[in-house]
């Protein structure tokens, strides 16, 4: 999928309305491939009545990339496939872009769905702690370690069984070319910074966190109870769901969110013939 300065890999399944999924720190531990057959099964159900556009970041990654112009690369890529976006769900990292998405380029995010990814104004520092450990991994050459690592913080215990079916596939991740992708990704998602981003969000944002969410906080206080800068910059989510005990198993994301999508076009519903009226 060709954008200005550089190609995005792109895989699309199912059928009905668009849904467009960034995939975040699998991206950088998992060959292309591989990535795209462990996405085909965490969101199979979803495919079922939409049409899902996974869209990887650059072949190339260049030095100094930042999460913005990741998103500015996703809305170029919507564009030119002609999606009529309903929603993009960022996962872990892949939030962080979503909400460049949903704050720059709205037209083609729709709503948006967050999972375990901080908003700006919540705590960044546990998700840095969570990439500085898998740069230390890969860079010394341990990308089975962090794969298994990444797995063990977001995915309930069935998720990590059924992640491990790809892996025959990682065998190509040993080479010099992907390991730098791998790293400058992540070092991307590190130094994150939406310090100038408009506010409030200019579409709907759904924020999912799961049991004890280890990349955003300790429970549903923690989420949005804890802050790394002025409170009076955070971007608030238009609603938030924390799922407790087998609730927070990644299966079950894609029935919340749907449930929560369909709420939000039936209250924008209500509230265009408010208007009218």
């Amino acid at each position: 999928m060709p954008v200005k300065g550089g190609r995005l890999m792109c895989w699309r399944w199912g059928t009905g309305p668009d849904v467009v999924l960034l995939p975040g720190v699998m991206e950088a531990l998992l060959e292309r491939r591989a990535l795209a057959g462990l996405m085909q099964r965490l969101w199979g159900a979803a495919a079922r009545h939409y049409r899902l556009t996974l869209l990887s970041a650059r072949e190339a990654v260049p030095p100094g990339f930042t999460t913005e112009q990741m998103a500015q690369d996703v809305a170029e890529a919507v564009a030119a496939l002609g999606l009529d976006v309903r929603l993009t769900i960022g996962m872990d990292a892949g939030g962080l872009v979503a909400q460049w998405l949903g704050a720059r380029w709205p037209q083609q995010a729709g709503a948006l769905a967050l999972i375990s990814a901080p908003m700006v104004g919540q705590a960044f520092h546990r998700m840095a702690q969570f990439l500085d450990h898998l740069v230390r991994l890969l860079r010394a050459e341990e990308w089975l370690e962090a794969f298994e690592h990444a797995t063990a913080v977001y995915l309930d215990p069935a998720m990590r069984d059924r992640a491990r079916l790809p892996l025959a596939l990682l065998r190509r991740w040993g080479r010099p070319a992907e390991m730098q992708r791998g790293l400058r990704l992540l070092t991307t998602y590190r130094h994150h910074d939406m310090g100038h981003a408009p506010a409030p969000m200019q579409v709907p944002v759904l924020q999912v966190v799961g049991g004890m969410d280890p990349l955003v906080g300790q429970g549903p206080q923690g989420v949005l109870g804890e802050t790394d800068g002025p409170e009076g910059r955070a971007l608030r989510p238009s609603r938030q769901v924390w799922l407790a005990g087998e609730q927070g198993a990644y299966l079950h994301y894609w029935e919340v969110i749907l449930a929560e999508l369909e709420r939000f076009e039936q209250e924008t519903r209500l509230a265009a013939r408010s208007e009218v009226a």
